[in-house]
């Protein structure tokens, strides 16, 4: 059997793939994390369950709530416009409120007036 025998190589290169093989690693890592974390949620009876899916979840609620600041804030993003497009579907839609709240100080009066 041969022995490996080292190769010389630009350091730049070398660089590289030390680079790659920490990435690697963290690859390795992330993976069996993400295997324990299944096996955790399956024995807690939520399969299906991830960190990810919290992370939406906590997100779409604060932004349910008209909370984008603090959701963007949250999710680390560093500008709104980010949490906006991903979220903006959980904004809440509240065109009848909107319309009492503009009718309320224009009729005001009208109403005094009777």
């Amino acid at each position: 059997m041969a022995h490996a025998q080292p190769v010389p190589l630009e350091d730049e290169l070398g660089d590289v793939l030390e680079k790659v093989e920490a990435k690697a690693r963290e690859l390795r890592q992330l993976g069996e994390c993400q295997a324990l974390q299944a096996d955790l949620a399956t024995d807690a009876g939520v399969p299906g369950a991830s960190l990810h899916r919290l992370r939406h979840t906590v997100a779409t609620f604060l932004v349910g709530r008209g909370e984008l600041l603090r959701a963007q804030h949250r999710l680390g993003h560093r500008d709104a416009s980010t949490t906006l497009r991903n979220y903006a579907h959980a904004l809440p839609l509240e065109d009848q409120s909107a319309a009492d709240d503009i009718d309320e100080p224009l009729f005001e009066d009208a109403d005094a007036d009777l």
